[in-house]
């Protein structure tokens, strides 16, 4: 199921940056307004996997 995701943001968004975002500017962090769209689409990825495998 996740590869769906993935490639379902891949084709939206784009890949991962090399660079987040937030490494380049730690200022972003929390927000959503501001941000590269790629790099926020993959973190609320991350925290959705990393939530499912906590349950």
């Amino acid at each position: 199921m996740t590869d769906l995701i993935q490639e379902a943001i891949t084709a939206h968004f784009g890949p991962r940056c090399e660079t987040k975002d937030t490494d380049d500017m730690p200022e972003l962090a929390g927000q959503t307004t501001g941000r590269c769209p790629a790099c926020l689409a993959w973190e609320q990825f991350d925290g959705l996997v990393a939530a499912a495998q906590e349950s």
